[in-house]
């Protein structure tokens, strides 16, 4: 009898347990060390904002470009990451990404249900966990992914989408517009990627008016609905320039030239066909051609990821919009193609194989918590070794124990972990200056010219009046200034030098 009960509940609630599964997996795939190195200043940036109540409008971090009127465009992101660290440590950074990483992938799944009720293709989804990580990686522009993926659904969603159907009423297409205005007015505040939708929105809205029938009224919904979005994002704390904002980080030659985030695919002198890059370029190629056998069937979402296929020339960012146009409709054609070929996995007394495929995936995974959570103590213990971005633990040691030098040349990338650990000072440079300007030069610029000893870079030297270097031993500058007699190495090992400067 009690058998009989289990065996029908479960038959009962089968697709909401395969799909509970499918999210449990992904979740506790996504549980990862975390290799931003962006991290710390994130953390200092939403520190700052619930400790003062408020909003920064200008830079308070560096010294090189103090009082600089700059946009924190990830200020709501900011303000999650250091709440869930004040509630967990870094395990509650941790917990927050996996989470919303977990959140995306339901929107994939969601997404795929539209073509498709049978919840078995849910299965599919922790398969593609790893590319999801290797795009989007454990960082605030997660937040961005997120959303894309949901704005991303409501534009396939005959139901919720302003697009496709011209027979809706005028109610059912002012609540449509309702949802578009308030994701639009959620994601401006949680990061600068909202640009990306924007043009993701655009693309879809494009070709609907290519494809429609009703060109005059087909145009005309496209240019409410645009309007609306862009409406939508100026209700932020900096209105029109967090738009601004968005263009020149977009348009910045120097990030797209030198940043490993920004450089297009093709740099591979750069990427030195890393693994990862190898495995994200390998499986979006699988995916379009997935999609490309099937371009009649999707029309709009092809037009839009051939789009940003072509983008990838100009920057990798443009990644994260190819995956999500590209994943929903892909992993449907995969299930039908697995469902077509292999119907006998579908069969009821195969089940057993889903639930042997589901385990061998946890314990996969949960192998992962280890590295986690060493990981997650290395941070505040100025570790190293487990982390892919490394930070230099020895001289961070050093300057703990001794007097932290108040005008110091710093690599890009320790910027925000000196900003989180020596709060008491300002930084010349964090990872956020590539957007800062002046004259319409990055502030990159000044950084490279300087250690790089190029042009003018003496003059520039000079004229921050540093009294310590600390940077990587093989920069061109630390050459020179090794030569300096009023220049001083108080420390040095394989990642990091420390020179001070004698005030006599």
């Amino acid at each position: 009898m009690l058998r009989g009960k289990i065996t029908s509940w479960l038959r009962q609630h089968k697709d909401g347990l395969i799909i509970a599964l499918s999210l449990v997996i992904v979740f506790i795939t996504f549980i990862k060390p975390l290799a931003d190195s962006d991290l710390m200043w994130h953390l200092r940036i939403g520190q700052d904002i619930l400790t003062n109540r408020s909003i920064p409008m200008q830079d308070f971090l560096s010294f090189s470009m103090s009082g600089y009127s700059y946009v924190f465009h990830s200020w709501g992101a900011e303000v999650f990451l250091y709440l869930s660290y004040s509630l967990l440590g870094m395990w509650g950074v941790t917990l927050l990404y996996a989470l919303v990483a977990t959140i995306s992938v339901l929107f994939i799944g969601l997404s795929v249900r539209l073509f498709t009720n049978n919840s078995f293709a849910w299965l599919l989804l922790p398969l593609f966990s790893g590319y999801i990580l290797a795009v989007s990686g454990l960082r605030t522009q997660l937040f961005t992914f997120t959303l894309l993926c949901f704005l991303v659904h409501i534009l396939l969603n005959k139901k919720h989408s302003p697009l496709t159907d011209h027979s809706q009423t005028l109610l059912d297409f002012v609540r449509k517009l309702l949802t578009l205005f308030v994701l639009f007015m959620i994601w401006v505040n949680l990061h600068g990627g909202f640009v990306v939708g924007l043009l993701v929105l655009g693309v879809f809205l494009s070709t609907d008016v290519i494809v429609s029938n009703h060109k005059l009224m087909s145009i005309g919904r496209a240019i409410i609905v645009m309007v609306t979005s862009l409406i939508a994002t100026l209700i932020n704390p900096y209105t029109y320039r967090s738009l601004e904002q968005a263009f020149a980080m977009g348009t910045n030659t120097s990030a797209l030239q030198s940043n490993g985030d920004w450089l297009p695919i093709q740099a591979s002198k750069i990427y030195q066909w890393q693994p990862d890059f190898v495995f994200v370029l390998a499986v979006s190629a699988l995916l379009y051609i997935l999609v490309l056998r099937k371009r009649d069937k999707y029309v709009k979402s092809f037009i839009t990821a051939t789009l940003f296929a072509g983008l990838l020339f100009i920057s990798k960012r443009y990644m994260i919009a190819l995956a999500i146009t590209l994943l929903p409709l892909a992993i449907t054609e995969l299930y039908n193609s697995i469902k077509q070929n292999f119907s006998k996995l579908f069969d009821k007394g195969l089940i057993l194989f889903w639930v042997i495929f589901a385990l061998i995936i946890c314990s996969t995974v949960v192998t992962n918590i280890g590295n986690t959570i060493n990981n997650n103590a290395y941070i505040l213990n100025f570790g190293s070794q487990a982390v892919l971005t490394r930070l230099p633990a020895g001289v961070f040691e050093y300057m703990e124990q001794n007097d932290v030098p108040d005008r110091m040349l710093n690599e890009y990338d320790w910027g925000g972990y000196l900003e989180w650990i020596f709060p008491q000072n300002k930084y010349f440079i964090d990872g956020r200056m590539d957007n800062f300007f002046t004259n319409g030069e990055s502030f990159l610029v000044t950084f490279g010219t300087i250690i790089h000893t190029q042009g003018d870079w003496e003059k520039r030297f000079n004229s921050y009046n540093f009294n310590a270097v600390l940077l990587k031993p093989g920069r061109e500058i630390v050459s020179i200034l090794r030569d300096l007699p009023e220049w001083r190495v108080v420390y040095e090992d394989a990642d990091a030098i420390l020179i001070l400067r004698d005030e006599d």
